[in-house]
């Protein structure tokens, strides 16, 4: 069985414990970029409700239909119509990078400035490339790899902060006794 076949069945299972209802919402969700009260909406949840009222069932009924615990045949439809879709779909990491480290290339190719002189377009001698447009891919790429080292925060604290919070504390000596 393929992989595609073994999706396509995970899909198929998942799909058969919900209502028809939930499929909606479920396809609506996985179809529209997870946008769950808007995927309830079409689902024709709350259709009686006007307004603010009728936003706030449909925030609440993504809510419970996105809950795992509540409702993990829903998630598990998700799950595997996203499966799908990511296995259909021609954008996945491998292309996005591949097209990342292109866009690297081309951005990074000399390019002559050209000058026009009465009308004759002419070479300057002078070459630019997009240094932004490189840098930010690499950037891109590097935050995708995982190479930059988490940031370290180092806090500081005054001598005043540090007299009044060990006063605060009881480490001082020269505390006066609230018994006296």
């Amino acid at each position: 069985m393929s992989e595609l076949s073994k999706v396509d069945q995970r899909i198929e299972d998942a799909f058969e414990d919900i209502s028809p209802q939930q499929a909606i919402f479920v396809r609506e969700y996985v179809e529209n970029g997870a946008n769950g009260p808007a995927a309830a909406a079409k689902a024709k949840y709350c259709p009686k409700k006007k307004g603010k009222e009728r936003q706030n069932g449909l925030n609440a009924t993504a809510s419970r239909l996105l809950n795992k615990k509540k409702m993990p045949r829903i998630a598990e439809a998700i799950a595997a119509l996203q499966a799908k879709m990511n296995d259909v779909c021609v954008i996945n990491t491998e292309w996005w990078l591949r097209e990342t480290k292109k866009t690297y290339d081309k951005c990074s190719q000399a390019e002559e400035i050209e000058i026009f002189e009465d009308g004759v377009k002419k070479g300057s001698g002078e070459f630019k490339f997009d240094s932004a447009g490189a840098t930010k891919c690499l950037d891109m790429m590097g935050k995708h790899l995982g190479v930059y080292a988490p940031e370290e925060k180092k806090h500081s604290v005054d001598d005043t902060l540090k007299t009044i919070l060990d006063n605060m504390s009881g480490r001082t000596t020269g505390l006066p006794n609230a018994g006296r």
